[in-house]
């Protein structure tokens, strides 16, 4: 039965398998979007003059202490979506979305928690 399933060409594992096969684009319309980013994309002197470095380390210059302070900052704004978010699957009755965010939400004020703690400690 199984073989039979694998020699199906609709059968969706096909295009899963067909998805990662390592190459950067999977059709013409694929290329034209990635070309349009690409032309899009900022040069590397134009991400010097914006202060920028092309990898993902921008935060070289700040401190362990700073870079905490900014992911507790943004842990509360993400904090107060949720809350946002828990009201208004409250208000649809919909019971599962506001105990799967409120899960995330906890989580997350654990984490916050746990992260200013390190901050007095270090201070």
């Amino acid at each position: 039965m199984t073989e039979i399933v694998k020699q199906n060409k609709g059968d969706p594992q096909d295009k899963v398998k067909e998805a990662y096969n390592s190459s950067m684009a999977q059709d013409f319309s694929e290329i034209k979007k990635l070309g349009k980013e690409m032309k899009a994309a900022k040069t590397g002197s134009e991400l010097q003059k914006a202060n920028l470095t092309s990898d993902p380390i921008q935060y070289n210059d700040k401190t362990v202490e700073e870079l905490i302070s900014t992911l507790v900052v943004k842990f509360d704004d993400i904090c107060s979506k949720l809350t946002v978010g828990i009201t208004i699957a409250g208000e649809k009755d919909d019971q599962s979305t506001a105990g799967m965010f409120e899960a995330i939400r906890t989580s997350l004020e654990n984490y916050k928690g746990m992260l200013k703690t390190y901050l007095v400690e270090v201070s």
